[in-house]
């Protein structure tokens, strides 16, 4: 089971600590081959016992020297987060809430919002139906009537380095204790690694940004 966890949180790793861990892991079992090779060799030549052979108390004590000064190679780490791994800065929030407001009569919430994107690549934001950014009200789901750049539809992608205020729409909730989710983003030099962010709303206090909450890679 340790061994497992420990094969899950290095496939989380960045590319380098993976060939890395390869390098140093290889190394070291082909000095633990020669060396045991070595002595079995002479081992066989004189006819003597293995457990009373110098060479095996030699090994043994190089192999807990190395257990001692390489504790991390053995030691299961949480694996990256993430928003981490899709190359985002730790604890990066994609969405800001600029401010929001309520019209009763048209029964509508309006939020005003900005998403960034500060990487390199490119940010798959909004999926193809635009059903994976939503209003958690409640057990209720409430899914944007609308969502705008200024006149514009807001863009499904967004680019390096870059920055897009955006307007959403949402049917007006019951509960004045809601949860803005935006989930699926993805990366695109990282497809595989999905990443979400939860914004809780209390529609009786002016607007702040709430903090991110990002999940698991889905598997």
């Amino acid at each position: 089971m340790a061994l497992q966890q420990f094969i899950r949180s290095l496939q989380h790793r960045p590319y380098e600590q993976r060939v890395r861990f390869l390098w140093v892991g290889s190394i070291i079992s082909a000095c633990i081959l020669i060396l045991v090779w070595v002595g079995l060799s002479k081992l066989s030549a004189r006819g003597g016992s293995w457990t009373d052979n110098k060479l095996f108390h030699a090994i043994s004590q190089q192999l807990n020297l190395a257990k001692e000064k390489f504790p991390n190679l053995t030691a299961t780490k949480n694996p990256a987060t993430p928003e981490a791994a899709a190359g985002l800065p730790e604890n990066f929030q994609v969405v800001q809430i600029r401010s929001f407001s309520q019209n009763k009569i048209q029964h509508q919430l309006v939020i005003n919002f900005i998403a960034s994107n500060p990487t390199e690549d490119i940010m798959t934001f909004l999926n193809a139906g635009r059903s994976n950014i939503y209003l958690q009200d409640g057990e209720a789901r409430l899914q944007p009537t609308s969502i705008k750049a200024g006149d514009l539809p807001y863009p499904s992608k967004i680019l390096s380095q870059t920055s897009y205020p955006g307007q959403a729409v949402f049917p007006l909730p019951e509960d004045p204790q809601v949860t803005l989710i935006i989930e699926g983003m993805i990366m695109q030099d990282h497809p595989d690694i999905l990443f979400s962010q939860a914004l809780p709303l209390d529609l009786t206090k002016p607007a702040t940004s709430g903090s991110a909450d990002v999940t698991k890679p889905r598997e």
